[in-house]
């Protein structure tokens, strides 16, 4: 007579514990997206780095660039790096210290070493390195050295699945670099009908004060040797729009590390004497940085919204977590995404955060990121936001 089982064996509990692992694999991502802590940490540090902007123009008499000049180190008869006695110091050579926006706000967020590394003529910030403090390579760029592209938690979103892959400056997020200059052929120069008149939009059009926020700072020559334009002035009083209608900064999961102004590597910065100038890198204003473009379906000088362009948009056919920023899509994947669900967090001008949906129309988007919209190239200038935009 056979014997009733009761119970699982050991291979069906097996089975079981195996199918609870896979389960909890898959769960844990998505209920880490939801997590409150994980988006409450993301919006605290978004506040942080906006009232340290603030605190910056409070203390400057104007914002910062999203591109700066910090300085040159020059090399001696007998180079050296203070703070790394080990560093190879056969490979220092003389270099301008360009970095971002970020660099320039590190005072008021606790990291005033960090800033002296930058700022402070006895310290390198590329070359020379060792083995207890390697220089960066990959994404962050070859050649800084470890202490001027330190990982710190101000800049990472606990929710960014990339948080912490990088070696040397991981970051979360990108300032408002305002309007993408380029034609919808990719024209450095062309037109615009406003008021009856053609206006010609350009690298220095595009960072008119009412365009955008954080501009060029940096006096550098293009591929030709010709100058750069370095953009004016922008102050907090210049938001007509309000302080609370203009987005500072905000988050990207394709943003590169803080301190890589562009694409630039270790060689970019190397100088033969002080009055040298370096080549500007059209990409730093994108790699740290968010634009709108000069598109909107109801207006026949524009073209279509990319669907790329809008909050979270990633190409067709490419997962937006797999997506990485290079030379050829920067400009496109300069716009707010992140690991949170339907939407971003932004830190405005008047020191507040908001959760910005990726629903919203694009000329809000285009609003957002304008201190004065009226006075600005959107396709739209009439557009007014509303209170609840």
């Amino acid at each position: 007579m056979r014997c009733q089982r009761f119970g699982m064996t050991l291979t069906e509990w097996l089975v079981v514990i195996v199918c609870v692992g896979i389960l909890l694999g898959l769960l844990i991502p998505f209920i880490g997206r939801h997590s409150p802590h994980r988006r409450n940490q993301c919006s605290t540090n978004l506040k942080n780095l906006a009232l340290a902007s603030i605190l910056y123009e409070n203390a400057r008499g104007k914002l910062p660039g999203y591109a700066m000049d910090f300085g040159t180190w020059t090399v001696s008869a007998k180079p050296s790096d203070p703070s790394d006695p080990d560093a190879d110091t056969s490979t220092l050579d003389s270099h301008r210290k360009i970095g971002t926006w970020a660099v320039a706000v590190l005072p008021w967020l606790d990291a005033q070493p960090t800033f002296e590394h930058w700022t402070d003529d006895r310290y390198p910030i590329v070359l020379g390195g060792s083995d207890a403090m390697p220089l960066s390579s990959g994404e962050a760029g070859n050649g800084f050295t470890s202490l001027a592209a330190v990982n710190l938690a101000v800049f990472q979103c606990p929710s960014n699945p990339r948080s912490g892959e990088v070696t040397h400056g991981s970051n979360s997020y990108i300032c408002n670099a305002g309007m993408y200059h380029r034609g919808a052929n990719g024209e450095a120069a062309w037109q615009i009908l406003r008021g009856g008149e053609q206006i010609t939009i350009d690298f220095a059009r595009s960072m008119a004060t009412a365009n955008g926020v954080f501009n060029n700072k940096v006096p550098a020559i293009r591929t030709d040797g010709r100058p750069v334009a370095v953009g004016p002035d922008v102050l907090l009083a210049d938001f007509t729009d309000g302080q609370g209608n203009t987005m500072l900064v905000s988050e990207n999961l394709q943003a590169m590390p803080w301190h890589r102004a562009g694409f630039i590597n270790a060689e970019d910065l190397i100088i033969t004497d002080q009055a040298s100038e370096v080549r500007y890198h059209e990409s730093s204003r994108y790699t740290q940085g968010m634009v709108w473009h000069f598109e909107d379906v109801d207006v026949n000088e524009a073209t279509a919204v990319d669907p790329v362009h809008r909050i979270n948009g990633s190409p067709l056919g490419e997962n937006l977590f797999n997506l990485r920023m290079n030379k050829l899509n920067a400009a496109d994947v300069a716009r707010p995404s992140s690991a949170h669900v339907e939407g971003v967090y932004a830190g405005f001008a008047d020191g507040a955060t908001r959760f910005i949906r990726e629903s919203i129309d694009y000329q809000v988007y285009q609003a957002l990121l304008t201190p004065s919209g009226n006075l600005s190239d959107v396709p739209r200038p009439e557009f007014k936001l509303s209170d609840d935009f």
